[in-house]
């Protein structure tokens, strides 16, 4: 089966792929070379003999499976599978994977240019049903003009579910000369991607800031332009990385740039180009600080690049082909002692040139290697068996004489000596020895006849003589080594050339590939039965699909239609309204059910995706309908959101009035009204509304003025009311709510209006969770409140924005608290009530205190920090560092288990009055020594006192499990990295604390 690079097919998934072809082609071969009588009587007969009907196994799997088989194909062979029957016809529009290759070396190129491509492309995303991807390949090549046809595509599969992405793309050059694409910013920001592969012969733009890839594993970069190093710092996950380095990388930099390899990376790939030439002065840099790296390959010949390499514990295997002066191998020789612990090491022609004509250097031992590949320019055994000596406990040993292509030459001859003490692995653990390009030297020789002397447990020993020394020289090897004693018993010697032969196949035949044959019958067989459909009538081709769905053996049965009414309409009561009543026409069973819901989701606004265009009158004629065409005696659920035209009140009103009654439990009004001729948007809810015994929720919203009288209110059942009006007085309508639990509370300029006298708003006593905001179109001052009461000792959150200075607040105790964010400013006069605040939220598990919060504290008189017994997670937005104060709070905070800090000192305007120094406290808090386990600093800028809280915790938090710190963008690549060292060098107390830094 022939999968493309990045969908790959699991091992145990090829058993259906192996049977399709085999089975499939044996049968059409057979039947299209007879009769269509002849092949109806041969069926016959073979289900006669058999004894047992006709069944299609495969079409009797559930959607989702088959769906999941047809992803692994490329987009147009599933859509082939949709003329097999009526059963396949659309399988492939729900498909989560689409893989549109159309680059001319693919076996589905389509003919006819490209624009036939971005047609075909066009017509699969308009016939789709699924409303996600999940993953996504993309090659082709893309005539000018053509660049926001990609973008829309990209951006049509890019949402929360998509998890790869292969774009291979080659875009001709515009009327200036360049091939320039930006990547929307949505592929680049997703949370969901997984893996991202962009090649071809493109210009990709990232800017700074752009890229926060939190999910991405797999990275592969094969572009002519893109500066890896944004985006690799995007990246905080990666374990897989692909890097290719083109000539022009990067391009119109303003300095050679530094490239940091992500710190979570497993496998590293790193290219360099054919385009390039021996130089790259484009990169300052190459930093490999990976310890988790465990698969490494490099391909460089560029003799100006510096790397900077570390210690990798963990490496499995390594491939070596780097090309440097005799004054710059030293990094070499750095690399492979940091590869001490592989167990493969792969040393390519390159670097083996690299090693032998440098200077005397001490090899570095290789305890854990177990497969050792060479491509030498030339034999010399002194170095193998020196290297020999230094792999312990090697067990494969592959030896590629390259000398006919290398132009590096011995200074002088190298002769076989016998080794004074034989290499541990050649006695011990040696197991097989692959010799390419033997021409039978006398080192050669020695080297050879040695290891079948000495090796005891050596099984295989593969001897392929170069093609120049001709047959007879290479009967004459074969016995001079056959003659050698050997200490293995079970040693075999195979000698063969180092050549490789064509496969001569006859004139007329061709060898398959194997990966192709599921995609080869497809087509022949799909392309058949379109053809035989289409030269019968359409009464003919009917009666063949319904002689296929009877061979089936197993009748078409709609689950969902069998359920109750009840269910159904259950089920239905979650869509809003416009999509229940599309349902009427799936089939006669479901025309009617939507009049029987029992809620009512009537959504008009802007933003909604159900929008209905044609102005508002055409929205209440719709609903109007609705209300006339219901069947169901009353409704639970009425969600109304809607701009009202002006006359239209009455309207509203007659819908409120027929909704509202003794079941109502939910009601939801988003509305916007018009100004009248008075000028105000007044309306006046119904007083059925205010005194329904039954209603639970109530959520007011809009651009409106609502009038409530004193006396009407009484709602005896509601836990949860939600007040955001440009007028509404919620003192009247509070004490009409005596079980009311959740409360949001949205104060306006406006509020209240014409009030005698400054109404005290006091919260019922039953709340459980408080959210009160001052909205935006508030001053600074807001009289129109005289005091706010909050005396809720069952409340459990509490969510407060504040910034009204003359505003007062009359709090309680709040023992079951949970969760607090706390966003006021006050001044310096009245921070008072602020402090009484957090004196009351000691018991809280959560506390969130946003910047004008913390400008309150910091700048206010001497006070004492309350005890916080039970807070687990601590946020701070602070307007500049204090490591005193952060000090003092830590000792009231016993339990803390989360630190996360916000340095917001760009944006704050709060200076403090004397520069913080760091002062080591006398006693560590004991949350620091015995319940600290993360902590979080964004806004990071690397001052003294936050280099020294910073490594006073990772020195004293015994618990500490990890460390993020988010530097500042200002600080730059450079700096970032001194962090990094610097940070990296501090002793930590916790053995398994991880520091992880970012660019913020």
């Amino acid at each position: 089966m022939l999968c493309m690079k990045r969908f790959s097919i699991p091992n145990k998934s090829s058993s259906i792929g192996s049977f399709i072809p085999s089975f499939t082609f044996s049968v059409v071969s057979s039947k299209l070379t007879m009769p269509k009588g002849k092949q109806r009587k041969v069926e016959e007969e073979e289900s006669t003999r058999k004894g047992t009907p006709k069944i299609d196994l495969i079409s009797s799997l559930p959607d989702s499976l088959l769906c999941h088989i047809l992803s692994f194909l490329p987009t147009r062979c599933a859509m082939a599978t949709s003329v097999l029957a009526r059963r396949w016809r659309h399988l492939w529009k729900d498909l989560l994977a689409l893989d549109l290759d159309n680059s001319k070396h693919s076996p589905y190129y389509l003919p006819g240019g490209t624009h036939r491509f971005i047609a075909f492309v066009n017509a699969v995303f308009a016939q789709r049903k699924a409303l996600r991807v999940e993953k996504l390949r993309l090659a082709c090549d893309i005539p000018r003009g053509e660049k926001k046809t990609i973008k829309t595509w990209i951006r049509t599969v890019v949402g929360p579910h998509l998890q790869e992405m292969y774009l291979d793309l080659s875009f001709a050059c515009n009327e200036f000369g360049d091939r320039h694409i930006k990547l929307p910013e949505e592929v680049l920001t997703s949370a969901s991607l997984e893996s991202l592969v962009l090649k071809g012969h493109v210009f990709l733009t990232v800017y700074d800031g752009f890229v926060d890839l939190p999910s991405l594993k797999n990275l592969e970069l094969d572009l002519n332009y893109v500066d890896p190093d944004f985006v690799l710092l995007g990246c905080p996950v990666l374990e897989n990385l692909k890097l290719t380095l083109h000539e022009s990388f990067p391009l119109n930099a303003s300095q050679p740039p530094e490239i940091y390899m992500p710190v979570s990376l497993k496998r590293l790939t790193l290219i360099q180009d054919d385009d390039i030439e021996e130089d790259i002065n484009d990169i300052e840099d190459l930093v490999i600080d990976t310890p988790l790296l465990e698969y490494l390959s490099i391909t460089l010949w560029a003799r100006c690049l510096q790397v900077s390499i570390s210690d990798y514990p963990n490496m499995v295997e390594a491939h070596i082909d780097i090309d440097q002066d005799q004054e710059q191998v030293g990094w070499v020789l750095e690399l492979l002692k940091a590869l001490r612990q592989t167990k493969l090491l792969d040393l390519k022609l390159s670097t083996m040139e690299c090693l032998l004509g440098a200077p005397a250097f001490e090899l570095p031992e290789f305890p854990r290697l177990l497969n050792l590949e060479l491509q030498i320019p030339y034999f010399d055994s002194g170095f193998l068996i020196k290297l020999l000596h230094n792999c312990h406990i090697l067990q494969v040993l592959t030896l590629h004489n390259q000398e006919n292509v290398s132009t590096v030459e011995p200074e002088e001859p190298s002769c076989w000596t016998l080794p004074m003490k034989d290499p541990d692995c050649v006695i011990s653990h040696l197991k097989m020895f692959e010799f390419k390009g033997y021409k039978d030297s006398a080192d050669e020789h020695g080297f050879v006849a040695y290891l079948l002397e000495r090796g005891p447990i050596l099984k295989t020993m593969k001897i392929h003589a170069d093609p120049t020394l001709g047959l007879t020289y290479k009967q004459r090897i074969h016995q001079e080594l056959s003659m050698v004693p050997r200490s293995s018993k079970t040693c075999r010697l195979i000698i063969g050339y180092t050549s490789f032969l064509p496969l001569v196949v006859r004139e007329g035949f061709s060898i398959p590939n194997k990966s192709s044959s599921i995609d080869s019958f497809i087509a022949s067989f799909s392309f058949s039965v379109v053809s035989s459909k289409l030269t019968m009538p359409k009464r003919k081709q009917r009666k063949v699909e319904e002689e296929d769905s009877t061979r089936t053996g197993t009748p078409k049965i709609d689950l969902i239609s069998t359920l109750p009414d009840s269910l159904l309409c259950h089920i239905l009561s979650f869509l809003p309204t416009r999509c229940a009543m599309a349902t009427s026409v799936l089939a006669r069973r479901w025309r009617h059910l939507w009049m029987d819901v029992l809620v009512l989701d009537l959504d008009n606004s802007k933003h909604s995706p159900y929008y209905l265009p044609g102005g508002p009158h055409r929205f209440i004629a719709f609903v109007n309908a609705v209300f006339a065409q219901r069947k169901a005696p009353h409704v639970k659920k009425l969600r109304l959101a809607c701009d009202i035209p002006r006359g239209e009140k009455k309207t509203i009103k007659t819908w409120i009035h027929t909704v509202v009654g003794p079941h109502l439990q939910e009601l939801y009004l988003d509305l916007s009204l018009p100004c009248n001729e008075f000028g105000n948007r007044d309306i006046k809810l119904p007083e059925e509304v205010l005194t329904s015994a039954s209603l639970e929720s109530l959520v007011l919203k809009g651009h409106m003025i609502l009038t409530v009288y004193d006396g009407f209110v009484d709602l005896p059942s509601l836990k949860n009311l939600e007040l955001d009006l440009n007028y509404v007085d919620p003192e009247f309508v509070l004490d009409g709510c005596w079980a009311l639990e959740n409360l949001r509370l949205t104060l306006h300029e406006s509020f209240p209006l014409n009030a005698s006298d400054p109404p005290v708003i006091q919260m019922p006593g039953s709340l459980k969770r408080l959210t009160l905001i001052q909205a935006d179109d508030t001053e600074e001052d807001l009289n129109d409140i005289e005091d706010l009461v909050i005396d809720t000792p069952l409340l459990e959150y509490l969510s407060i924005t504040l910034w009204a200075r003359c505003l007062q607040v009359s709090i309680s105790n709040y023992p079951n608290m949970v969760e607090a964010h706390l966003d006021i400013d006050q001044d310096k006069e009245q921070v008072g009530w602020m402090l009484e605040l957090l004196k009351a939220l000691r018991q809280t598990k959560l506390l969130d205190l946003k910047l004008s919060t913390m400008e309150c504290l910091l700048v206010a008189p001497a006070f004492e920090l309350p005890e916080f017994s039970r807070l687990l997670n601590l946020e701070l937005e602070i307007p500049y560092f204090n490591s005193g104060f952060l000090i003092k709070l830590l000792h009231n905070c016993h339990m803390l288990q989360v630190l996360t800090l916000h340095n917001r000192e760009k944006v704050s305007t709060v200076e403090p009055e004397e520069p913080n120094c760091w002062t080591l406290p006398m006693k560590d808090p004991d949350c620091v020594i015995s319940h600290l386990k993360i902590f979080e600093f964004k806004g990071y800028q690397d001052s003294a006192d936050e280099h020294a809280f910073v490594a006073y915790l990772l020195e004293r938090g015994p618990i500490l499990k990890t460390m993020k710190i988010h530097a500042h963008r200002s600080l730059g690549l450079k700096y970032k990295h001194r962090i990094r060292q610097e940070l990296s060098t501090i002793p930590r107390s916790s053995k398994t604390c991880k520091l992880k830094l970012y660019l913020f």
